[in-house]
């Protein structure tokens, strides 16, 4: 009987740790709105390589990037698009981004809008890099030949990306929402938001269907053959984006100067918790075992399942950008070019780096991180 309970205790040991192993992140990439790339050794906290911006008269908002098996591919403002080697931050592949040759042929008027890839994640789907730019055009390239398998014209300046659901590429167009066929570039079908309810931020993907967030905080969740699941309607906010929307496994929280919990099935009100009242920004929701992790300018909060505010921590300099949640930390950047750690109780606040590149010159301040 010893001998089986501990061989059972034994297994158990093991399979945990595995499951530990398994979720344990030892790479966190960063970008900023300087633009510059960051990788990093989570455990102890090394830089391991840096690439520098550059262009940063053009280049001065937060532009995304995209990891794959071998390299890490970054879109910047000016329409550059570069795949590093993601182990030593070198430069392997490279393009510049510009109107098409074709243009002219649909008669657009693009004429007082600049050349600007705006918050781009660049998509790359069978060896094709898939992104849209502020003249209205959504292109793939094929990576290998850089040759242009097809572009698709529109008539709207595109802030935002698109997405890939099976054979469709989606994007949205403030006033619409288009789906292309993504070995073709021809539409396959278009749906109107509401005109009273633009939609001009990042749609969001979970489980093969759309999130979208108007501009006056109508929460909508739909399929991809545009059948509407649930709409909700935010009340009370400010700063709302899909930029600072979370998406867990029962719930979707948004908002500003209000967090919204909206239950995903039903599209329910959970809870709505106030923040604060001014002078301040919500800048990123992340998830934790028991509710969520809340940054904004000036504290980290820590909410419970039922909104309740359980623990915060007051910064003494501001915060920039996201906090992002990897193994058992978040990390976050503030204003004085620190990147710090803090665990979930928010007791324990470590320097992790320093010396993060902000450019104060910047326009919007944000940054971008992923680990694995």
């Amino acid at each position: 009987m010893v001998k089986l309970l501990t061989l059972v205790l034994l297994c158990a040991t093991l399979l945990s740790c595995k499951k530990k192993s398994e979720n344990d992140k030892s790479i966190l990439y960063l970008t900023t709105s300087a633009n510059d790339v960051y990788a990093f050794n989570l455990k102890d906290k090394k830089l391991l390589w840096h690439a520098d911006s550059f262009n940063q008269i053009e280049n001065d908002e937060v532009n995304f990037f995209t990891v794959d098996d071998k390299h890490l591919i970054k879109a910047y403002i000016d329409g550059s698009i570069i795949q590093y080697d993601k182990k030593t931050g070198n430069k392997v592949w490279e393009i510049k981004d510009t109107v098409s040759s074709d243009a002219d042929l649909y008669n657009y008027n693009f004429t007082d809008v600049a050349f600007r890839l705006f918050y781009q994640y660049p998509l790359v789907e069978n060896g094709n890099i898939i992104f849209a730019n502020s003249h209205g055009e959504i292109k793939s390239i094929n990576i290998a030949t850089k040759k242009v398998n097809w572009v698709y014209h529109n008539p709207n300046i595109i802030y935002s990306s698109p997405k890939v659901v099976k054979n469709l590429v989606l994007v949205s167009l403030n006033g619409s929402m288009i789906a292309i066929d993504i070995k073709t570039g021809k539409k396959v079908s278009s749906v109107n938001y509401d005109e009273n309810e633009p939609v001009t931020g990042e749609m969001m993907i979970d489980g093969g269907n759309i999130f979208t967030l108007s501009q006056n905080n109508l929460l909508s969740y739909f399929t991809p053959e545009y059948n509407s699941l649930w709409d909700f309607k935010a009340d009370i906010t400010s700063q709302s984006s899909t930029h600072n929307m979370l998406i867990t496994d029962n719930a979707v929280y948004f908002g500003g100067s209000t967090l919204y919990a909206v239950d995903k099935e039903k599209g329910e009100l959970l809870w709505k918790t106030e923040l604060y009242k001014e002078d301040n920004a919500l800048l990123s929701v992340a998830e934790c075992d028991d509710g969520v992790m809340v940054s904004t300018r000036k504290e980290i909060l820590k909410l419970d399942d039922e909104g309740k505010v359980i623990a915060r921590k007051k910064l003494a300099s501001e915060a920039y950008g996201i906090l992002y949640h990897a193994n058992n930390n978040y990390y976050y950047v503030r204003q004085n070019g620190v990147m710090y750690s803090i665990d979930a109780d928010l007791k324990t606040e470590t320097v992790f780096y320093k010396g993060i590149n902000i450019d104060p010159e910047h326009r919007v301040d944000n940054t971008y991180m992923f680990a694995e």
